[in-house]
C-alpha cells in the first residue's frame, strides 16, 4: 500500500511520506493540515486529506501529478498526443487491453510507459485513465509545457458533478369545463334571485 501522498506547492514535487507507514485513502484524515520536508527543495509540503480532497481525490491528486511528471518532458506532438489517450479511452472502455493500450503507447514513446506503473498501482484504475486523457488534453495545448500542473487544473480534472435529482415537471393546470346551457341558466336563475333579495332587503329599510 502506498504512503501519504504529499505535495510540496514550492517544487511542484509530489511523492509519498513514509514516516506513518502505510496507510490508504480512506484514512488520510488522521493526517489534517500536518507538513512534512520536501525532498526535493527541502521547503514544507502538505499531506493530501481526505476532507479536503476527497476520499479518492487526495489518491487521485497525487497520481495525476506523478503522471504530469512523466507527461511533460516526451517530446511529441498534438497529434501523438491524441493517439495516446484514444489508446488510453479505450482501454478505460474495454475495446483493447491495458496491455495492448501499453504496447501501443510505447510505440509512440518508450518514456510513456511509466504511466501505466501508475495505472495498475491505483484502485480506480478507470477512472484515473479517463483523468490522465484529461490531463493530456491539457498538456496538449502548450508548445512549452509548465513546469508543473496547477493544482486549480488537477481539480478540474477529478471534480465530478453530482447529478441532480431527478423532479417531476410541475403539472399543468386543466383548462376550465366548458359552460352548458343548463349551467348558463342556472348561474342567470341564481343571480336572479340574489338580486331580489337584495332589493327585498333595501325595501325593508
Amino acid at each position: 500500500m502506498p504512503g501519504v501522498p504529499c505535495f510540496c506547492d514550492a517544487c511542484g514535487l509530489a511523492f509519498q511520506s513514509g514516516m506513518f507507514g502505510d496507510v490508504t485513502p480512506d484514512v488520510f484524515s488522521a493526517f489534517e493540515d500536518n507538513t512534512v520536508d520536501c525532498p526535493r527543495c527541502g521547503s514544507s509540503a502538505r499531506m493530501a486529506n481526505v476532507r479536503r480532497d476527497g476520499p479518492h481525490g487526495a489518491r487521485w491528486a497525487f497520481d495525476l501529478r506523478r503522471a504530469y511528471e512523466v507527461l511533460r518532458d516526451v517530446p511529441i506532438d498534438a497529434a501523438a498526443w491524441a493517439s495516446v489517450a484514444d489508446s488510453l479511452d479505450r482501454a478505460r472502455a474495454g475495446a483493447i487491453s491495458l496491455d495492448r493500450a501499453k504496447a501501443e503507447v510505447s510505440l509512440i514513446s518508450p518514456q510513456l510507459v511509466a504511466l501505466f506503473a501508475i495505472i495498475g498501482a491505483a484502485s480506480g484504475a478507470s477512472t484515473l485513465i479517463e483523468h490522465i486523457v484529461k490531463l493530456i488534453a491539457w498538456l496538449a495545448t502548450f508548445s512549452q509545457p509548465p513546469r508543473q500542473v496547477p493544482p486549480s487544473v488537477i481539480q478540474q480534472i477529478t471534480y465530478v458533478m453530482p447529478a441532480a435529482p431527478a423532479t417531476a415537471p410541475p403539472a399543468a393546470c386543466p383548462p376550465p369545463a366548458p359552460k352548458t346551457p343548463a349551467a348558463e341558466r342556472a348561474m342567470q336563475a341564481a343571480a336572479e334571485k340574489r338580486a331580489r333579495r337584495a332589493q327585498r332587503r333595501l325595501g325593508g329599510r
